[in-house]
């Protein structure tokens, strides 16, 4: 919470050069007035095994706008991309990008269940 003005700064003046969309990814559930800054905040990134196990869901992100919050998800087993959307959705999140790939880097390529979209 204490960044919070320096990062409401900074989206300030890059909104003012023009940006017209501003994500911020930190990952995890921020502070509450974080989402209120950004167009879309991803509040979890990680892969699916720790998704399904130890994902909690604070009270606050009830007030948001699902269409504000995303979750990155990787490593989803080809079978359980579309139960990953699902569960995004009931997570409260509007916006899910669950890959297939996984580390060093998940997202080379789109899940195909998600390209015939």
């Amino acid at each position: 919470p204490e960044a919070l003005p320096e990062c409401r700064r900074l989206i300030r003046a890059v909104r003012r050069l023009g940006a017209s969309t501003v994500v911020l990814n930190p990952g995890v559930h921020p502070a509450p007035g974080y989402t209120r800054l950004a167009d879309l905040t991803v509040t979890f990134e990680g892969p699916w095994s720790r998704y399904v196990a130890d994902f909690t869901r604070p009270a606050w992100t009830e007030r948001v706008p699902a269409d504000r919050l995303c979750h990155l998800v990787y490593g989803v087993p080809h079978p359980l991309v579309p139960l990953a959307l699902r569960t995004a959705a009931e997570r409260g999140a509007g916006v899910c990008g669950p890959v297939t790939g996984d580390l060093p880097n998940p997202w080379t390529e789109l899940t195909p269940a998600l390209a015939e979209r």
